[in-house]
């Protein structure tokens, strides 16, 4: 089963440290992680992300930023990012990050079993995409199988039928000479 890269984005190496710690159990996960937001975004060009979690305030770009760049590109805007914030838990940050494209919101100080089970379940939800586009690739592929069978057995019904009315002249030419 292929593993799925999820990018931490923390400008705080502790933080970073600490989710990777809570979440390095989690099956089919590959935690990549960076502490400069600049950074992160190049790892998500280079490297196929999947799921990212990123802190809401950091230097130079802030985690709204941040995620309205890779869902506006179309190399990275299948990434799911999840927000994790100190900051209030007031309903305009909680907005703004939905508005940029995030699709949850972690609050810190982070609950163990909320953000393990969150991380899973998009983790599940991002495995069952991926395998969903697998069928769907083995599914054209029957396809365009079973149209190139089809243009086979026409080809050789064509034959067929030649081959009978010719042979059919054939023997009835030296029949219709004997009687």
């Amino acid at each position: 089963m292929k593993k799925i890269n999820l990018l931490i984005v923390d400008d705080k190496i502790e933080n970073i440290i600490s989710l990777t710690a809570l979440l390095s159990d989690i099956e089919n996960i590959n935690i990549i992680s960076s502490t400069d937001p600049n950074e992160a975004l190049r790892i998500c060009y280079k490297q196929d992300i999947d799921l990212a979690l990123v802190d809401v305030q950091m230097p130079d770009i802030n985690g709204f930023e941040f995620v309205s760049f890779i869902k506006n590109n179309p190399k990275t805007n299948h990434i799911v990012a999840i927000m994790v914030t100190a900051i209030s838990k007031e309903e305009k940050y909680l907005i703004q990050g939905l508005k940029s494209g995030a699709v949850d919101y972690l609050y810190k100080p982070l609950s163990p079993e909320i953000t393990i089970a969150k991380v899973q379940s998009f983790v599940h939800q991002i495995l069952t995409q991926l395998e969903i586009k697998q069928k769907n690739i083995d599914l054209e592929k029957s396809k365009q199988e079973l149209i190139r069978a089809k243009e086979e057995a026409i080809l050789a019904r064509k034959s067929k039928e030649t081959f009978l009315a010719n042979m059919s002249h054939e023997i009835r030419t030296p029949i219709n000479g004997v009687m």
